[in-house]
């Protein structure tokens, strides 16, 4: 942490062990793992529904956030301190917050009523059991594996605006690799289903920021769409 670093190395050595059990509570629910407090990003407020979310840019040595969705003008900039975890349950989502955070989350996802908050909760446990299995079968089973990754999709796209677009675009990715290395040349998939998977890939990449890999696999998913549609 750069910033405990600096300060503990500018403070009067006397006050040292204070400044620092007064500075360690404040980075703990304010820093991000890789990048430390951000003067900006840092003061974000969460929400389990989200409307940006962050990463590292490694070339710039900065921490920077992207709308996940459109924001209107004068709304609140939210993003989840679980990033990473967008499947945990309700009760899985609170603790993890009160642990990690110190506080209670009352969000509109975590005040649904009882019953419609059970709904939710059970379709993000199947989908993070199937997650958690897809590399496994995968090695195995990779028809299964495929019923597995379409499951997941339909899944997921009940949840509706409540899953940012970057994970649409992560799965359809995953299965986009398994069609390219497996399920192709096997003939496990006809040309309708692999120019489905290239079109819905493409489109979830639309409101995802685009790094350099992730230009290369667009690319890649336009090839393999253009091929398709011209052994039609």
């Amino acid at each position: 942490w750069g910033l405990l670093s600096r300060l503990h190395a500018n403070a009067p050595a006397a006050d040292d062990a204070t400044l620092l059990e007064r500075i360690k509570p404040i980075a703990s629910t304010n820093g991000f793992a890789f990048a430390g407090i951000c003067p900006v990003l840092s003061q974000c407020n969460h929400d389990c529904d989200a409307n940006a979310y962050f990463e590292f840019d490694e070339e710039r040595n900065v921490e920077v956030f992207f709308s996940i969705r459109d924001i209107a003008a004068g709304e609140e900039i939210t993003v989840s301190y679980l990033a990473g975890r967008s499947f945990l349950t309700t009760a899985q989502r609170k603790l993890s917050l009160l642990v990690s955070k110190s506080f209670v989350c009352r969000c509109a996802l975590c005040s649904l009523p009882a019953q419609e908050a059970a709904i939710r909760d059970a379709k993000l446990t199947r989908i993070s059991t199937l997650h958690d299995d897809f590399p496994t079968i995968l090695e195995t089973d990779t028809q299964r594996a495929y019923l597995m990754a379409c499951e997941q999709y339909e899944l997921m796209k009940g949840l509706g605006a409540t899953l940012p677009d970057f994970l649409f675009c992560n799965l359809a990715g995953e299965i986009m690799t398994m069609m390219t290395k497996y399920m192709r040349p096997e003939g496990l998939l006809d040309d309708a289903q692999v120019s489905f998977w290239c079109e819905t890939y493409l489109e979830s990449c639309k409101s995802t920021h685009v790094t350099p890999k992730l230009r290369k696999e667009m690319m890649e998913a336009r090839i393999l769409l253009t091929q398709t549609q011209r052994s039609k």
